[in-house]
């Protein structure tokens, strides 16, 4: 599921990203499987696994893997899935989908990566477009649209577990894999922050004020959450005090480190300050557009500021005790750039169009330097980094009556791009990558 406070903002803005600037944004799924997901796989090259086959009547598609290099033809995984409503595991060894099992019923299916071994994990009467799969590779969590939460053995159960009812739409696994924390009782903007395990079982009850807006740290101990007053309080996962960080902070977001909280105060200024309150430290101002990403050593922190009406400027910051930031480009398209999982370099789009809604694809080093080309014109928020930070996938060619593109991938120091799939559907998370 969408992971608190700072990702169900920034998943609005992936989606009005896609919806303002890209190729339309057929696929706008609620599970996360764009191509820089934390995914490993045993096989030396990468298999990349993609939709094609579109009905624009229905948004269904067919799922298919190839290796990224394309030595090998493509392996049928699925027929008459929802678009892009299907997650890789995290083992990179099974893909959970949703498709549609007749007679008004949703099954959530899964399929190993080779395309063996199908199985139905489970089917309902109704479906709440919320779903996630644990990081252990274990269990699906899927929210209901009766409001209710519900767990299923990624091996195949058939019938679910109810882990909670009437809860708010937002709710996290935590990155351990042991707990969900979500909000129930919710009524005219105030609701009950609550924990449980991953299971089933009786939950906590870490605060009886929240705003519906929260996030765990990424060490599975704490939670950050926001008031209905709209402070923003951290409390240990295991229930107690909690914290005041701030009384008016917008899109606090956890380091990957789960040390320090960056966020944006009422004048738009970015600060970062520690998890366990204290002093905030200023990093940068004007920043306008909600979105900044950080490294996963959490050293630095990419965003944009200055939103001209179409682009903004890209600035790195360092995350030290005195941040340091620097201009990585200008006429960035909103939310065009993303970090590389190494943390070395950002890859971004620039030379906007409000004709053609197309941009130049670049890579660039994350402390600043000589940027790289890789492609010009393609759609924003039509691309992907591969988990090992070495490619870039991302749709060329697109047609607007079919509403489908080339897949190609291209190395990140650019290079020639390998063609892999021609009828692959535009939109958010219409294919990604095992490492």
């Amino acid at each position: 599921m969408v992971k608190g406070i700072m990702a169900t903002l920034s998943l609005m803005v992936l989606l009005m990203g896609v919806l303002a600037l890209g190729y339309g944004g057929l696929c706008n799924s609620s599970s996360s499987n764009d191509s820089g997901s934390s995914v490993t796989s045993s096989s030396v090259n990468s298999i990349v696994l993609y939709e094609a086959d579109y009905i624009t009547s229905t948004m269904t598609a067919s799922l298919f893997a190839r290796p990224a290099d394309g030595s090998s033809a493509p392996t049928t995984l699925a027929t008459n899935i929802f678009c892009g409503e299907w997650r890789i595991t995290q083992d990179g060894n099974k893909v959970v989908y949703v498709h549609s099992a007749g007679s008004g019923l949703t099954g959530y299916n899964a399929v190993n990566i080779d395309g063996t071994n199908p199985i139905t994990l489970t089917v309902e009467s109704s479906y709440g477009y919320s779903w996630d799969i644990t990081d252990d590779s274990s269990k699906l969590i899927y929210y209901n649209s009766d409001s209710s939460l519900n767990m299923v053995p990624v091996s195949g159960a058939i019938t679910a577990t109810l882990l909670a009812s009437n809860i708010y739409y937002d709710w996290e696994i935590t990155s351990d894999s042991t707990k969900v924390v979500y909000v129930d009782n919710y009524v005219s903007g105030v609701g009950r922050l609550q924990v449980i395990p991953v299971g089933g079982g009786t939950p906590t009850t870490l605060s009886n004020d929240t705003n519906g807006s929260f996030d765990v740290t990424p060490d599975s101990t704490k939670v950050l959450y926001s008031e209905s007053s709209g402070a923003v309080k951290v409390i240990p996962i295991a229930g107690g005090s909690a914290t005041t960080l701030s009384a008016t902070t917008i899109l606090p977001y956890i380091t990957p480190n789960s040390a320090k909280v960056i966020f944006v105060d009422t004048n738009y200024d970015l600060k970062i300050i520690p998890i366990g309150g204290g002093t905030a430290t200023y990093i940068d101002s004007n920043i306008d557009q909600m979105y900044f990403e950080v490294s996963a050593d959490s050293g630095r922190a990419i965003y944009p500021h200055d939103f001209n009406g179409y682009t903004s400027t890209l600035t790195s910051a360092s995350l030290g005790t005195t941040p340091i930031t620097v201009t990585l480009a200008s006429g960035i398209p909103f939310h065009s750039a993303k970090i590389t999982r190494d943390g070395s370099k950002v890859v971004y789009q620039n030379n906007f169009s409000t004709v053609t809604n197309l941009a130049d694809l670049k890579v660039v080093p994350i402390g600043g330097g000589t940027s790289t080309t890789l492609i010009a014109g393609i759609g924003t928020m039509s691309w992907g980094i591969t988990p090992d930070s070495t490619r870039v996938l991302f749709l060329d060619n697109y047609d607007n009556n079919a509403q489908t593109g080339t897949l190609k991938i291209i190395p990140i120091g650019g290079g020639t791009a390998t063609t892999l799939a021609t009828g692959v559907p535009s939109g958010f998370r219409t294919f990604s990558a095992t490492r």
